[in-house]
């Protein structure tokens, strides 16, 4: 004979209700640390991103034995826009016209390669700004890998008072990265 009890499994309204309102709870105080811990990421990125172009850059030049150039995006338009991102190019005119064109062996393989640009840097993170405090809109590197003038990048957020990422560069070329208080 079967036994016609009916089980039902699930949970009351009372119960639901209970966990939402902890998981309420829990998320009002996760989120201003989470959103912390983004612009944290986007200053830490942004620091990279400045740190691997200025050392490909340096490589290159010694590599080409040839002048490459670090150029804020924008130059021209808005001086000092390192926050938009830059460019990194060789600056070596090979064919004699004049102008850094389609018309150059970067390479030295005896074929004309397609242009300069080595690198373009576009930042993600919209909360970060990138302030060079000389007013610089370029730096070059020489072909023995010493860059053409010092320079500061401080990296900030929109959040003043906190740290921020102060990037140093050397006459001799080395980058230096420490923290520093943003304005």
């Amino acid at each position: 004979m079967r036994n016609n009890i009916n089980f039902q499994w699930g949970f009351t309204i009372l119960e639901l209700m209970l966990v939402v309102a902890i998981a309420g709870i829990l998320a009002a105080f996760a989120l201003p640390a989470f959103d912390n811990m983004l612009k944290n990421n986007c200053l830490t990125t942004s620091a990279n991103a400045v740190v691997s172009s200025f050392q490909v850059a340096r490589s290159e030049a010694i590599k080409r034995q040839s002048d490459v150039t670090i150029t804020a995006a924008n130059a021209t338009v808005n001086e000092n826009e390192w926050g938009l991102g830059w460019d990194v190019t060789i600056n070596e005119d090979r064919n004699g016209n004049a102008a850094l064109d389609t018309g150059e062996d970067y390479d030295g393989d005896g074929a004309l390669d397609a242009a300069a640009l080595i690198r373009t840097v576009e930042l993600t993170c919209t909360t970060t700004t990138i302030d060079e405090t000389s007013n610089l809109d370029d730096f070059s590197y020489n072909s023995s890998g010493v860059i053409d003038n010092r320079g500061i990048l401080n990296i900030c957020d929109d959040r003043t008072g906190e740290t921020g990422r102060q990037i140093t560069f050397t006459t001799t070329g080395r980058i230096n990265t420490s923290s520093f208080v943003c304005p």
